[in-house]
């Protein structure tokens, strides 16, 4: 029903609930589960400042031998791993307590599972959201109606029978055209920072890229340069800027407390 709503509304945007979302929220899915698995083995750790997990060389080698999928994840930052979290819920993610369709409908009270933009982030726009489930309440309301039991509505005549569903359907198109038109400039400015949160992210891989091949610094020492870069946008931006030999030397002296 949305996916057709979607194209009446927005015919060329493209956007299917398959491939475009179910493929996006497998890839996280897929993503979130192997890093929970590793999280709950021994050997690895987690970084809350750079949101990456911390590990040997060798256990995660060991570990990809099982699971092939955690090579593609190496020397990622996961900042929405948190988010993914409270998605993904034990639950959920093994189909628990899910409901076929079919006996949904049968059900006056419908619930109304939100389908999300490919390159939406549950994280950045609580306002959408809850739009989008103001929008979604008053739908399962109008789909309640209509699926009201015979008992209820066999002595309205034919007439004012089809006068109530026209009505209704003419709530539905003026709340679906509030909702597109509200939304759209919201997912606007949510592309728009999330593309800035990208660049940001891409900068902090940099860091940690650069630094680990420093010979002269310890493991320890590195991992503190790196956390002082990410943490100091100035200081992160002056540092990308350097050539190989004056980042080095602008790191040593970060280590030692004098800049």
């Amino acid at each position: 029903m949305l996916e057709q709503l979607l194209r009446k509304k927005c015919p060329k945007s493209g956007l299917k609930s398959d491939p475009h979302i179910s493929s996006k929220i497998h890839v996280w899915k897929r993503t979130y589960a192997c890093i929970s698995d590793m999280l709950a083995r021994s050997g690895f750790g987690w970084n809350e400042a750079m949101q990456m997990r911390v590990v040997s060389d060798e256990v995660f080698d060991n570990y990809a031998k099982i699971d092939p999928f955690a090579k593609t994840l190496r020397f990622k930052l996961f900042q929405y791993y948190t988010s993914w979290s409270e998605i993904f819920e034990r639950d959920r993610a093994t189909g628990e307590h899910a409901e076929y369709i079919y006996n949904a409908s049968n059900n006056v009270s419908i619930e109304v599972i939100p389908v999300f933009p490919e390159y939406y982030v549950p994280s950045l726009d609580t306002n959408a959201l809850a739009d989008y489930h103001d929008f979604m309440n008053s739908f399962t309301q109008s789909t309640a109606y209509l699926n009201a039991a015979p008992s209820d509505t066999e002595r309205v005549s034919s007439k004012k029978r089809k006068k109530s569903i026209s009505t209704v359907d003419e709530k539905f198109d003026a709340k679906f055209d509030t909702f597109v038109s509200v939304t759209d400039n919201r997912l606007g400015d949510l592309a728009k920072h999330f593309g800035a949160e990208q660049d940001e992210s891409h900068a902090r891989r940099q860091v940690w890229s650069v630094v680990e091949c420093m010979p002269d610094l310890t493991i320890e020492q590195k991992c503190v340069a790196s956390k002082k870069l990410v943490n100091n946008k100035n200081d992160l931006d002056l540092f990308l800027s350097m050539s190989t030999a004056v980042q080095e030397a602008f790191v040593k002296l970060m280590v030692d407390g004098k800049v």
